[in-house]
């Protein structure tokens, strides 16, 4: 059968409607931000407080707290801890320096807002090693033998000497006076009731905080991991 020009013209018409009306099913786009973390950790806390603040999109891939973490390790090329950010093949390890990076591909709003970028880095690094490791010791002590073993296990692995909530248990009230101490300090730099002191106050957060006072809000919830 010799199919006429009429006919293949509206053959054509026909396919070219069927195709049109063919329903492709949506496709659900995915942040180009892929985080890392678990709830509890307070440097995870941290990097979603500076999110939230530019204001970006991101999505939460939950890691286990303790190993295995056989889909991080193989991201990472065997790091284990928690927070990682994820930027399409570009991996960010650590809160410091993802704070750095989404500054540096999202400058506004900027979380530093008064130019102090480099009093907020010394701030971080205060808060995330003397100040946090006050905060472990006291709430782990004050847990005792109610840490899990598991939980035990793993941070020994992690830092390569004993986590002992014990030994924490004796000096919680020696590491209660550190953290007096280390409070004390913060009191004092906001007792000017300088801008960033507004963070502290519900009713007045309508300026924005700088960084160094997000690094001192995340609570301590738990030990990085």
């Amino acid at each position: 059968m010799v199919m006429t020009a009429a006919v293949r013209d509206q053959v054509d018409r026909f396919c070219e409607i069927l195709h049109r009306s063919v329903i492709k099913p949506e496709r659900t786009a995915v942040p180009d931000i892929l985080f890392h973390q678990y709830d509890s950790s307070p440097f995870s806390e941290k990097v979603r407080v500076c999110l939230g603040i530019k204001q970006l999109a991101w999505a939460a891939v939950d890691q286990p707290v303790i190993m295995p973490k056989p889909e991080l390790v193989a991201l990472t090329g065997g790091y284990r801890r928690i927070p990682v950010m994820q930027i399409g093949a570009d991996i960010y390890c650590d809160s410091q320096l993802i704070v750095r990076e989404l500054e540096r591909r999202f400058p506004e709003p900027t979380l530093f807002p008064q130019g102090d970028q480099g009093l907020a880095q010394a701030n971080a690094m205060w808060s995330d090693r003397a100040l946090f490791q006050a905060a472990v010791a006291i709430i782990f002590g004050g847990l005792g033998d109610k840490v899990p073993t598991a939980f035990v296990k793993d941070r020994t692995a992690l830092s390569g000497r004993k986590f002992d909530p014990a030994a924490m248990q004796a000096a919680v009230p020696h590491m209660e006076a550190q953290m007096r101490a280390h409070v004390a300090l913060l009191s004092d730099q906001l007792a000017d009731g300088r801008r960033r002191h507004r963070l502290l106050c519900p009713a007045c957060r309508k300026s924005r905080p700088s960084a160094g006072s997000r690094t001192h809000r995340h609570g301590h919830k738990g030990i990085s991991g």
